[in-house]
């Protein structure tokens, strides 16, 4: 829809989005904690114009970790995960079951799958990101997913036939899942590519001794492996792991992999490279590093230099960051040009799991020196007793992961809210220079007013 332009334009400076009048508006790509938080943020600002928001789901915002714990064990209906639009005093205007699927950027307009289009003077790109499945599950080998509210209720009512359960993917959604299954009496198989789970988000010393609870509860885990093949065996799946051992199971269920949710931006001379590039303000950046002017992209799918993570781009999927992505994607959206303050989130999340309270704040990489603290030195119980492990950079404090010690984590954690990395505003990379293909057909900046 969107050719690419090849010749770069010198534009005027940005009008600010916060004095536009009721006529402008600004669209919402995404319903999810991002999405709304940037809505409201925008009103608690002032902006007084139109603000529309695209959401995919056709119940509006559902509350997630529902769907690989309540809805899975029968606690929780999909009614009581809901979470549905924003209050009617924030005026915004949901448009639900919609998902986007294109976006010119010369008209400054999204298509939804629906053949609707959707003008728009600014743009938050908000609508995350969605499981990867590789081409072997194709065809009728299809497996489950956890992604939204329907996914979730479709393994609740496979869960009420089958007695054995795979689930590929050690991370948190994988052995959040597999701790439901299990609770229910039900034989589980975790398959996962590294020798001990969660290692995308807890470090070493969490990692192993989550592993050690999992496989004391009785958890078929099989680590360090791949599933080579998946084949459909009349009611059964059967799992060909890439050490030739095979899983046989009544359902299979995927949580490793996510993808940004960044297909319908093709053409718009966006970079994309591994989700919407940003610069530290959240602003989107073109191909060449510039800002595009007036979009700003926030939650799973932002990609950002983030300096509490010592200023490496990366994304963050999070609810917390997601939230705090959504308020400040508004701010510097409404800054137009002006110097805005960068996005610097802390990292902050949580999981229970088999009766452990597992929290985790700040940068806990590889690179970091790490010191181990137990509540209770030299128990075999180490999980269950309580450890924290502080992660440092020198002699700077930057993270910490508590298994069951949540009163030493909140002390540490408040450290680290208090340290907030030193920082210049960040204005747009001066003169603004982007692809014609993101201005409009007078030449004016997408934030003018239409």
């Amino acid at each position: 829809m969107q050719r690419r332009a090849a010749n770069i334009s010198r534009l005027a400076p940005q009008k600010s989005l916060a004095n536009l009048g009721p006529a402008d508006r600004i669209l919402i790509v995404g319903g999810g904690p991002a999405g709304t938080a940037a809505g409201e943020e925008l009103r608690r600002l002032g902006f007084r114009g139109q603000i529309q928001l695209l959401c995919q789901d056709p119940g509006g915002s559902y509350d997630r970790p529902a769907c690989s714990k309540g809805l899975i064990t029968g606690t929780q209906r999909p009614k009581d995960a809901r979470i549905g639009v924003t209050d009617k005093r924030w005026e915004i205007n949901w448009s639900l079951g919609r998902t986007a699927v294109a976006c010119d950027m010369n008209e400054r307009v999204v298509w939804a799958h629906t053949g609707e289009g959707f003008r728009f003077d600014g743009l938050v790109i908000a609508n995350g990101a969605r499981p990867m499945l590789n081409s072997m599950w194709s065809g009728q080998a299809t497996p489950h997913i956890v992604h939204d509210i329907e996914d979730a209720w479709g393994i609740r009512v496979g869960l009420r036939t089958a007695e054995h359960v795979a689930i590929v993917g050690g991370g948190f959604t994988g052995t959040e899942l597999a701790c439901s299954i299990r609770g229910m009496g039900k034989n589980v198989t975790l398959i996962h590519p590294r020798n001990v789970v969660l290692n995308g988000v807890l470090d070493a010393t969490a990692s192993e001794l989550m592993t050690e609870e999992h496989i004391e509860d009785g958890i078929d885990m099989r680590l360090g492996r791949r599933v080579k093949a998946a084949d459909r065996m009349g009611e059964k799946w059967q799992l060909t792991l890439d050490n030739g051992d095979r899983v046989t199971a009544d359902m299979v269920v995927m949580t490793a992999g996510e993808k940004p949710s960044i297909s319908w931006l093709e053409g718009t001379g966006i970079d994309t490279s591994d989700g919407v590039v940003c610069d530290d303000a959240l602003r989107v950046l073109d191909e060449d590093g510039n800002v595009v002017p007036g979009v700003v992209a926030a939650g799973a799918l932002a990609k950002w230099p983030n300096y509490w993570m010592n200023g490496k781009n990366g994304r963050v999927g999070q609810w917390i960051a997601a939230l705090e992505q959504g308020q400040q994607a508004a701010r510097s959206l409404l800054a137009g040009d002006a110097a805005s303050h960068p996005a610097i989130l802390l990292p902050r999340y949580w999981s229970q799991q088999l009766g452990l309270r597992i929290q985790v704040c700040g940068d806990i990489s590889d690179e970091s020196d790490v010191r181990r603290l137990e509540r209770r030195p030299g128990h075999k119980k180490t999980a269950r007793t309580g450890v924290l492990t502080c992660h440092y950079r020198g002699r700077d404090l930057v993270g910490v992961v508590a298994i069951n010690a949540p009163s030493e984590f909140v002390t540490v954690a408040r450290e680290l809210l208090y340290a907030k990395p030193r920082y210049e505003l960040s204005a747009p990379r001066r003169p603004v220079q982007v692809p014609t293909g993101v201005l409009s057909r007078d030449g004016r900046r997408l934030a003018a007013t239409g």
